[in-house]
């Protein structure tokens, strides 16, 4: 599903709700959400939403790499990114 789809989805579920909103407000509360999300797991660590899941904050060492083209060997600095445990099994 692309940004635009999901925003349709999105725009569609809030307008069976309530007051509809144009397609730049959905897209501006998802972005506000995601910016949310990721701006408290990164100062405490992790995010549970009830019948959600879990966001929390995955940390990589340093390693090395292999272009594969030339097998000439890269550096790759430590990195963090953010990982879901859904609570609820997908279907």
């Amino acid at each position: 599903m692309t940004m635009t789809n999901f925003r349709n989805a999105v725009a569609e579920g809030i307008a069976d709700r309530g007051p509809p909103l144009t397609k730049k407000q959905v897209r501006s509360v998802i972005l506000a959400v995601w910016d949310a999300i990721t701006a408290t797991v990164l100062t405490e660590g992790k995010l549970s939403v009830h019948n959600f899941g879990t966001f929390r904050l995955v940390r990589r060492p340093a390693r090395w790499n292999r272009n594969p083209k030339t097998g000439a060997k890269l550096r790759k600095k430590a990195d963090a990114t953010i990982k879901l445990r859904c609570r609820v099994p997908l279907k």
